[in-house]
């Protein structure tokens, strides 16, 4: 099962890109974050989407 947010470390693992490519998508608002206390935490879903990985809605 896919966790629901990562952190920025495991974001750039999973996507591949640069810590500092992270924080200017997230500087952007293209990838979408939940501060919890002080960690910032990156959702999967905008990562997916922003990857072009999301799987199109059948709504």
């Amino acid at each position: 099962m896919k966790p629901v947010t990562i952190t920025i470390q495991k974001a750039c693992e999973y996507s591949g890109l640069s810590k500092s490519t992270i924080y200017n998508l997230i500087n952007a608002k293209k990838l979408v974050v939940v501060k919890v206390g002080k960690r910032t935490l990156i959702t999967t879903a905008s990562i997916d989407a922003m990857l072009g990985l999301a799987e199109p809605s059948l709504a």
